[in-house]
């Protein structure tokens, strides 16, 4: 009698343990495909950035908007917006390796999730009729002060803009490359303390630049601006 409870034991377990699924990792692969082999919607995509903004959110403890959402690929891009001291910021936000789970469809993976230093939005001015781009409305959370052992450095880069660190000591540089892209790319000089912005280069569409300042000799931030392309960029001087 004992030994045939034994065995009815033995074989329970080996029966339980034969159920046990598999971990994620084992089999991650295998389950999910790359949102863009699948038919994955624009909607889909805003209504993972929404879910990504809003867990984001909660750790940062701020009231957030989404704005726009675009996917390229296998990465969604996106913005939103909250204040904070009376004062609008908007954010850019960008999801890595976003995946599908091919049982369900409603399962998303994201590989990284990327989100920009809060970028202060001006307030939109309503009385002209015409609407254009306003980077030098723009204002960015840098240092006031720089040192030459930060010349050359990249201080904040996001989905559109990169920003470098450079000190101009004869007020001449020449920048040249090119932009290959559906959207725009803009090249301009900050002052360190952002009241002054002069324009280097800008291009609608693919294109080529080869312009050279003429600035006060001294320190400056190097912004690029670009949406809906890829660029290059070369200096000397």
């Amino acid at each position: 009698m004992k030994k045939s409870i034994l065995v009815l034991a033995c074989a329970c377990l080996l029966g339980c343990a034969s159920k046990q699924p598999s971990l994620p990792s084992e089999t991650s692969k295998e389950i999910t495909t790359p949102i863009s082999k699948t038919d994955f919607s624009e909607t889909e995509a805003e209504n993972v950035f929404n879910m990504a903004v809003r867990n984001h959110c909660r750790v940062t403890k701020q009231v957030c908007t989404v704005g726009k959402v675009d996917v390229q690929n296998n990465t969604i891009y996106g913005t939103y917006t909250y204040t904070e001291n009376e004062q609008d910021y908007t954010v850019s936000g960008t999801l890595e390796t976003v995946s599908v789970s091919k049982n369900d469809s409603s399962i998303v993976t994201i590989g990284k999730k990327l989100f920009s230093t809060g970028i202060i939005k001006q307030k939109e001015d309503t009385s002209s009729s015409e609407t254009e781009k306003t980077t030098n409305d723009k204002h960015f959370d840098l240092p006031l002060e720089a040192d030459e052992s930060k010349n050359g450095e990249v201080v904040f880069e996001d989905d559109v803009y990169k920003i470098r660190l450079m000190n101009l000591q004869t007020g001449a540089m020449n920048f040249n490359g090119t932009f290959d892209g559906t959207g725009y790319f803009k090249l301009y000089a900050l002052t360190l303390d952002q009241s002054n912005t002069t324009m280097i280069a800008e291009l609608e569409g693919s294109g080529e630049y080869n312009e050279t300042t003429s600035l006060d000799a001294g320190w400056y931030y190097i912004v690029v601006e670009r949406v809906d392309g890829t660029y290059t960029m070369n200096w000397a001087g």
